[in-house]
């Protein structure tokens, strides 16, 4: 059996990714990367297993069969690594990825201020958010100003990543709440003579039940259109699949508590002038092929290499 070191690890991670999922590291959610890492010890498992029966085989072993019936024992991705050796390269492959973004103090091993993704994620949210850092005496204004606060690092990451992102408002008691909405969950339909976007469709799944039960994935397909007059008019529709990646039903908004209160259709009686989502793009000219759409510069920044090797900073000077 192969024996890993840490970046042969990452090797394997990256390529799982990549071959079953069609993603990055950078682009990876967590189930994703969860089940990149079990692909990769079923892999290890499954070598084992041949090479133990052909043992086994060979020299007429006895052998004794064990049947659990245990219920519900839940995810062993750790033990199943542990049992196979593989723990500490595996943790030590995912650790690095996770503090490629997220790592704050300088260590032996990396400095954050080398790092190329950390300072373009860190450096352009306090440039594109500075300004809403101020607090404000109006409860409305400061319950807007704190919902930013908590989403505009994803916002910006996930600009970067796939070239924009939308902050999206929802009505929470009597201020605003914050959704973003990857460039993937987007899809625009028309633009306006100076291609800004004026008629898009966007999705948002939601997953009811517990893990390895029923379980049902909700999509609320929202198409925002701006008339010639201005006026914003937002369509909803809800369905509802038993399996992951499946758009399945249409089913009543009502079906699910959190769009209970949607209505189908509506339309604001003044003209916004927008379709009520901030956008964030990047860059703000496309100079890789002109069009209006964004440029992903994350992942070229991160540069997923499994033999990444952060340089040294001042602090390891």
């Amino acid at each position: 059996m192969e024996k890993f070191t840490k970046n042969s690890m990452k090797q394997a991670i990256s390529d799982k990714l990549s071959l079953n999922f069609g993603c990055t590291v950078e682009e990876a959610t967590d189930a994703n990367m969860m089940k990149a890492c079990a692909m990769v010890l079923r892999d290890q498992m499954s070598i084992q297993a041949v090479e133990t029966r052909r043992k086994v085989r060979k020299k007429q072993l006895k052998q004794v069969h064990y049947m659990s019936l245990e219920f519900l024992m839940g995810r062993s991705l750790m033990k199943n690594a542990y049992n196979l050796g593989v723990l500490q390269p595996m943790r030590e492959a995912v650790r690095e990825w996770f503090r490629l973004y997220y790592h704050r103090e300088a260590s032996e091993e990396s400095d954050p201020c080398q790092q190329i993704a950390y300072t373009i994620v860190h450096k352009l949210t306090k440039t594109a958010f500075g300004e809403y850092k101020s607090a404000s005496d109006d409860g409305f204004a400061q319950g807007a100003l704190e919902g930013l606060d908590r989403v505009k690092k994803k916002a910006m990451q996930l600009a970067l990543i796939g070239g924009e992102a939308w902050l999206k408002p929802a009505p929470v008691g009597e201020g605003f709440t914050f959704s973003v909405v990857s460039r993937d969950n987007v899809l625009i339909f028309g633009r306006d003579s100076g291609g800004q976007p004026v008629d898009i469709g966007t999705t948002e799944c939601t997953v009811e039940g517990r893990y390895n039960a029923a379980q049902s994935w909700y999509t609320l397909l929202e198409r925002r259109t701006l008339g010639a007059d201005g006026r914003l008019t937002i369509r909803n529709l809800l369905y509802c699949s038993s399996m992951q990646g499946s758009l399945g039903q249409r089913v009543p908004l009502a079906a699910l508590a959190r769009y209970e209160a949607l209505p189908e259709e509506y339309t604001f009686p003044e003209p916004l002038g927008g379709l009520g989502l901030a956008r964030l793009i990047t860059p703000l000219e496309n100079c890789v092929d002109g069009s209006p759409d964004g440029v992903s510069v994350y992942a070229p920044a991160v540069g997923a290499d499994p033999q990444h090797r952060p340089q040294r900073g001042p602090a390891q000077r």
